[in-house]
């Protein structure tokens, strides 16, 4: 034992103790896994002087990995690792530890040959933590000289240490990792964030809520949060701002933006942290809810007032038909009758478009697809409702006599078509033309039709939400009947067949709706029924 003790102090410049206490203020010094893997390898392939090893770690949701190799591929020390995983979870008392045990260096060395390393000697030791085996540091020897039990005493400590600063380091990179999904969690949350200390203090949001509010990243932080965080109600009166120490709270109104004006409204619920350590603030936008809500108000007021209108017309002129007192001629009674009847209708098409709307909601409405020439569809159509609207002129342009014919509803396109007409002789000047274009997009494989008026035009900022339902146009628009679905059931059905609607509008100079189908494939046309889906309110 005296020969093996001077031959390990040879191994080293000044005494091992030295060596590993310096190894020791290496390793606790630096807490990045790959530096640290880096000089565990290197240091003990150099205490030992050994000429090859590697690192292999238990991993989470994994089996035992080689992470790190010196002085061999690390595609040749991954044929290691189904041995490896037979080692145990935890340190077990036995005479014999398992990395001492003959028949385990044996199997090894034999895996070595098989790869064709030139290994001849081998010595494992674990690594440990509290008798939990988190690795295992394994080190190779070429020449003839095995390893003596000094050297493995010299390893054993050194593993102790290495083990405890892998084991820092593998910490550290959870916790880095951690941070990064929490951080990514964050960045792209729809909904605000900011965390507030114990002095009431904003320490970060998140880009949600910098949008929000229109705080930057930086300038925000170390803000108070009744700064960041300012509430009012409809009545433009402050929102008292919660305290550190309560418990949740919720809150609703409009936020201030950082530049004093009104922003969203948003609900703000304040978690508080454990020891008082402050509180999370999360900001949901509201904004698009109290819309839709508004919407349905004006919905169930406009369809109120819609409704009544030809009921009273037609009470009024079924009153004054049937008096006793007055001989009505038969012109007289015919225009009466007329009236009625024109009104029945009006109220027949407001119960089919709610209706619809329901059906389409829950999933009922169905299309029934068969071959439709458009050139020949459109013009009837079009005939058939210019007929009933002579206030206005029409003009129908069709590209060729040659169309495709697309796979359509009919009747459901019929919808389509008269709710567009219907929308433009409603808002266009009497007198003035809609005109109805057709023609062939080859090279999208559609036919578009698009119908236009002389109309206010729509503005900017309409644009975008007079497909949503219940959505009815601010300004002249406003003062035409509707119930807001007329132009959400088209796009519905439209968006069924598998095509795009959209519009096309500057302020002053009318309004151009299109709409575009896809061309019907060259295999023989069938007849066919798909079922029409709700579409996203939010697009």
């Amino acid at each position: 034992m005296k020969d093996e003790s001077a031959s390990g102090t040879d191994l080293v410049p000044f005494g091992a103790h030295e060596y590993l206490l310096a190894l020791s203020r290496a390793l606790s010094r630096n807490l990045d896994l790959g530096s640290v893997l880096h000089i565990v390898l290197e240091e003990a392939v150099v205490l030992l002087q050994a000429d090859a090893g590697f690192v292999a770690l238990r991993l989470p949701r994994s089996n035992m990995r080689v992470v790190a190799t010196t002085g061999l591929p690390l595609d040749a020390a991954r044929a290691f690792e189904p041995l490896l995983n037979s080692i145990p979870n935890h340190i077990e008392q036995n005479d014999t530890p398992w990395w001492r045990q003959t028949a385990l260096q044996r199997a090894l060395l034999r895996i070595a040959r098989r790869q064709q390393l030139p290994f001849t000697h081998i010595i494992a030791m674990p690594l440990e933590v509290d008798g939990e085996i988190i690795g295992v540091l394994i080190t190779f020897r070429s020449s003839e000289r095995a390893f003596t039990r000094y050297e493995e005493r010299l390893l054993a400590g050194f593993a102790d240490q290495a083990s405890i600063a892998i084991r820092n380091a593998m910490l550290v990179r959870q916790l880095v990792q951690e941070r990064e999904r929490l951080a990514a969690v964050l960045a792209n949350s729809a909904d605000g964030v900011a965390l507030i200390n114990a002095e009431k203090r904003v320490e970060l949001i998140n880009p949600a809520l910098a949008r929000l509010s229109g705080w930057t990243l930086e300038s925000v932080v170390g803000q108070p949060f009744t700064h960041v965080l300012q509430l009012e109600n409809e009545a433009g009166v402050r929102l008292p701002p919660p305290s550190p120490h309560d418990d949740l709270v919720r809150q609703e109104g409009y936020l201030i933006r950082c530049d004093g004006r009104q922003g969203p409204y948003v609900s703000v619920v304040y978690t508080p942290l454990a020891q008082g350590r402050g509180m999370v603030a999360s900001v949901h936008d509201l904004s698009e809810r109290r819309a839709l809500e508004a919407s349905q108000r004006a919905f169930i007021a406009g369809i109120s007032h819609e409704l009544k209108t030809p009921l009273a017309i037609i009470i009024g002129y079924a009153e004054t038909l049937l008096r006793d007192d007055v001989q009505w001629d038969e012109a007289t009674w015919r225009e009466g009758l007329h009236v009625i009847l024109d009104e029945a209708h009006h109220l027949t098409r407001l119960v089919d478009n709610l209706l619809d709307a329901a059906r389409l909601e829950a999933g009922g409405l169905k299309l029934h697809l068969e071959p439709v020439q458009l050139d020949e569809f459109l013009p009837r159509v079009l005939g058939e409702f210019a007929r009933a609207h002579l206030t206005h002129h029409f003009d129908i342009q069709i590209e060729s006599n040659a169309m495709p014919p697309v796979m359509a509803d009919s009747g459901r396109l019929r919808q389509v078509l008269h709710n567009l007409l219907s929308n433009a002789v409603k808002y266009a000047p009497e007198g003035t033309t809609v005109r109805l274009r057709l023609h062939t997009d080859t090279e999208r494989g559609e036919v578009i039709f698009c119908i236009s008026d002389e109309g206010p035009g729509i503005p900017l900022d309409e644009q975008g939400r007079i497909f949503q339902r219940f959505h009815r146009a601010k300004g002249e628009a406003s003062r035409t009947e509707g119930a807001g679905l007329g132009l959400y059931m088209a796009r519905a059905i439209v968006e069924a067949h598998g095509g795009r609607i959209w519009v096309e509008s500057e302020p002053g100079k009318g309004a151009t709706f299109c709409v575009a189908l896809p061309i019907a494939d060259d295999k023989p046309p069938t007849r066919r029924t798909i079922r029409i889906r709700p579409v996203d309110n939010s697009k």
